[in-house]
């Protein structure tokens, strides 16, 4: 009876050592650029451990400042010291770029951690050199670094450091992207471009989709933010090509009904982002909140979609969804507002909880790649960094700074003190 037992211990924890295994090999979304060679990330290979593999340890507990101060070390350490760029993809043992040439279209949503991480005060001398150097080395000189994530990377960075060039840069590159989107240079036709482009030409029709189009008018609120002008009604053009998709073109290019089609969660994470930023379609906006409130798991996370990794968070995901639940708290303040708000906090908490003691990063697993496996995705190292620092705890009362412990405490100070107070006075009538 007893080997039994041991036996069916032993098989269980394999078998969730497997299927651990399985879910984060999940592919990971890249912001889509045309005409450029995409990263070929997008296939599905299980990784089987191996049994002499140790146990990383996770950072349990954890603060945010030191999550996002050692969380940007490590990209600082990664860094490339001649494009300013990230390696994609690299072995959790590695400790400095590769070399080779970074891939141009993941500089903004790597870099913002960067920047989330110095705005998480105190900012650090390292954290500022690496914002410099991304722009200085890569970004300024390479016009086809103009990717989703970018502008808004640029004129946040502005912001912070009043560097006119940050901003000027950020706005240029938006401009000249959409420029370049057919027929005619329009908002609307870079969305649709973006549309077409993932679903017609990468066979991605999807969450993709939105999530990427939702990135991009996420760029265009940046520069309206900043510059004013016509750019809110290119946020709105973006909101309206997100509407269409998910409600007038009866799933073409991502169907919302359907939890099981890759990056479903990421879909409604960019499309709720987009929809709040507009101030548009207040309806279908409501309603993804509701689902992604509906769909959060017990442990804080979201999954990457409904089917096959049901039940287990998703790094990248669980950051999209902390971002898009934090701009809407902080932009639509309310009872909704309250509950997004707390709803990214437990996401936020749950990504600071799974960043490795090892080296700081976000790893996962794939058999196929690295040194026995386990391997890092420097974008998603900076998207989680960018959550954790969007994501702001619940508020308390302000007149403690230990939890609402404090107010039975009060209230027996308060009782202890007319007590006495009580027996003060009784004492001198006499």
């Amino acid at each position: 009876m007893k080997r039994v037992v041991v036996f069916t211990l032993a098989l269980t924890l394999a078998l969730s050592l497997i299927w651990t295994a399985v879910i984060l090999a999940a592919p990971r979304a890249i912001p889509y650029e045309a005409g450029e060679i995409q990263l070929d990330k997008f296939q599905l290979s299980p990784p089987t451990l191996s049994a002499h593999k140790p146990v990383f340890p996770k950072a349990t507990p954890l603060s945010f400042p030191n999550s996002l101060k050692n969380g940007s070390q490590r990209l600082a350490d990664l860094q490339s010291a001649t494009d300013g760029g990230w390696d994609w993809d690299v072995d959790s043992s590695q400790v400095a770029h590769s070399g080779s040439a970074s891939p141009v279209n993941t500089y903004g949503v790597t870099a913002l951690g960067i920047l989330g991480a110095y705005l998480n005060k105190p900012g650090e001398p390292f954290q500022q050199t690496a914002i410099q150097d991304a722009f200085t080395l890569a970004i300024e000189p390479n016009v086809l670094i103009r990717t989703g994530g970018v502008p808004q990377f640029l004129i946040k960075a502005k912001q912070v450091f009043a560097t006119q060039a940050y901003a000027d840069t950020g706005k240029s590159r938006y401009d000249v992207r959409k420029a370049l989107s057919p027929p005619s240079g329009t908002a609307g036709d870079r969305a649709r471009q973006i549309r077409d482009g993932r679903c017609t030409g990468q066979g991605l029709c999807n969450g993709i989709v939105t999530w990427d189009i939702g990135l991009v008018a996420a760029d265009a609120y940046a520069v309206f933010d900043e510059f004013g002008g016509s750019y809110g009604d290119d946020v709105d053009s973006m909101a309206l090509v997100i509407y269409d998709v998910l409600y007038t073109t009866s799933g073409t290019y991502f169907d919302l009904a359907d939890r099981n089609e890759w990056w479903w969660t990421l879909g409604v994470s960019g499309s709720l982002e987009a929809f709040i930023l507009s101030g548009n379609y207040p309806t279908e906006r409501d309603q993804m909140l509701d689902s992604l409130l509906k769909y959060q798991l017990p442990d804080g996370s979201w999954e990457w979609h409904g089917g096959i990794y049901g039940g287990a968070g998703d790094w990248q995901t669980t950051a999209y969804v902390v971002r898009a639940l934090a701009i809407y708290e902080k932009m639509l303040p309310g009872n909704n507002g309250k509950l997004a708000g707390k709803a990214a906090w437990n996401g936020a908490r749950w990504l600071a909880l799974e960043q490795s003691r090892y080296n700081w990063g976000w790893f996962y697993h794939d058999a196929s790649l690295a040194v026995d496996g386990y391997c890092e995705n420097t974008e998603v190292n900076g998207e989680c960094l960018w959550a954790l620092y969007l994501a702001k705890p619940p508020d308390v009362p302000a007149f403690t700074s230990y939890g609402y412990a404090a107010i039975p405490v009060l209230v027996i100070l308060i009782g202890v003190g007319a007590l006495l107070y009580r027996r003060r006075k009784t004492i001198h009538s006499f």
